[in-house]
């Protein structure tokens, strides 16, 4: 199977092509500023998803049986820059989803979020898919990229209404992973890879901020998992994560690496949820999130 990872040479998107490539797919990565390719499997095409043109292109020369799209701006780079946000988060999908179902790819998986279900105080417990989302104007303030993930939503039900290709969302938790550089979630590398090198970590929240966290390898095995399957029996997969404090987390960096973790006690509350559900992924595809110390363990090996 050919699959082209839009984004691909990202923080989950370059996981992702590993994955895929160890598994024998054939990947081509489009990517503004892609990897060079160093197997035989992976082709390299530079490529910005804000240029229908681009997004065009690769497809019609590559031909894929699949298209998985994780090229987005982040939460708070969203807010800092809304008409960024818009022209990578929405216009960027649009030229993905348009393009994908103008060719006939059978299949797209796209990046979604936890924030498509709004505030924390919206929920109780688990959170499911099946949860009530209510619209971003309803619950503002909330993260603007959380709005954005919204929109990505209705326009993949939209282009699925109107075309023959199957669009499936992919929400993952706030991801955590040897990787990421700068950005204000550069902590979520942080968080192992300075204890590792002797240094301290900031984590941006207070101490007792709940977090709901996914490894980076985990959110590419569900996504490897949706576009490996005959039949998929949803259009919208949670990744689940592991629920604990800010304050539970430094905790365990330091237990684990000896490292020093401070916090912004005067930090605004995260409105995003935490405490997902994973149980759709996990019956139908056997899907498991790795526990903390496992994935602290792994990103302190990709890192020393």
């Amino acid at each position: 199977m050919t699959i082209l990872n839009v984004g691909g040479g990202g923080f989950i998107g370059s996981a992702l092509t590993d994955r895929l490539a160890d598994s024998g797919e054939r990947v081509v990565v489009l990517d503004r500023d892609p990897p060079a390719a160093d197997r035989e499997s992976v082709t390299a095409v530079e490529g910005d998803v804000t240029d229908d043109d681009d997004v065009a292109d690769a497809i019609a020369e590559h031909d894929p049986d699949a298209v998985v799209t994780f090229a987005y701006l982040l939460g708070a780079e969203s807010d800092e820059n809304p008409a960024q946000a818009v022209r990578v988060n929405c216009v960027g999908m649009d030229n993905v989803f348009r393009a994908a179902t103008a060719a006939g790819v059978d299949r797209v998986v796209y990046a979604s979020s936890i924030g498509v279900y709004g505030h924390p105080e919206s929920h109780d417990g688990p959170i499911a898919e099946t949860a009530e989302s209510l619209a971003a104007y309803r619950e503002y303030p909330l993260l603007f990229y959380s709005a954005t993930k919204q929109l990505n939503e209705y326009q993949a039900r939209l282009y699925a209404d109107r075309s023959d290709t199957e669009f499936v969302a992919v929400r993952p938790s706030i991801v955590f992973g040897p990787g990421r550089e700068g950005g204000l979630t550069e902590w979520a590398s942080a968080l192992v890879t300075n204890p590792v090198h002797g240094e301290s970590v900031h984590l941006p929240f207070r101490p007792d901020q709940r977090l709901g966290l996914v490894y980076r390898d985990d959110v590419a095995d569900l996504v490897a998992a949706v576009l490996d399957a005959d039949e998929v029996a949803h259009d919208a997969y949670n990744t689940g994560d592991i629920t604990l404090t800010a304050r539970e987390l430094a905790d365990a960096v330091a237990d684990e690496f000896d490292g020093t973790v401070t916090f912004d006690h005067d930090a605004d509350p995260l409105p995003l949820v935490a405490d997902a559900s994973h149980e759709r992924a996990a019956a139908e595809f056997d899907y498991a999130v790795t526990d903390l110390r496992e994935a602290m363990a792994r990103h302190a090996e990709a890192v020393r």
